[in-house]
């Protein structure tokens, strides 16, 4: 039964740790993508 917990818990930081990069990698991009509104947005109002 410990065993089974513990194998439950590896998969589930696994799958934590694999999803991380790709995360990080649409957090850039949403990031880029609103910085660039807001240089739009600053040159709109000037």
């Amino acid at each position: 039964m410990i065993q089974a917990a513990n194998d439950a818990r590896a998969e589930a930081d696994h799958e934590t740790l694999t999803a991380v990069p790709q995360l990080t990698v649409e957090v850039h991009t949403i990031n880029e993508a609103q910085t660039a509104i807001l240089k739009q947005l600053q040159g709109a109002s000037a």
